[in-house]
């Protein structure tokens, strides 16, 4: 089985999904269709209703250049999904 180590710990690509989805959600952002975390190769897609959503997962992923769709894809998913657990955490999104 493959997994992606965070601060530790092993993860799955069905919890991480899990994960993602509620971080995001925590956050505001909740018109993503599906959430896609390949853990052999550390890459994640997630396909939004709407650009202005992917995005945000841009500006959380550090992300310099503009997207023109509503797919975000990274190829470190681990530094995305830290990203996430940050930017969800901070004191306006509780």
């Amino acid at each position: 089985m493959n997994y992606l180590e965070i601060a530790g710990e092993k993860y799955g690509s069905d919890d991480l999904v899990s994960y993602a989805a509620t971080k995001l959600s925590e956050i505001g952002v909740n018109s993503f269709q599906s959430i896609q975390i390949n853990t052999e190769n550390n890459h994640i897609a997630i396909c939004f209703d709407t650009e202005e959503d992917a995005l945000i997962a841009c500006a959380i992923a550090g992300f310099q250049s503009r997207i023109n769709s509503n797919v975000f894809q990274s190829d470190d998913a681990t530094d995305f999904l830290i990203s996430l657990q940050c930017t969800a955490s901070q004191a306006g999104f509780c």
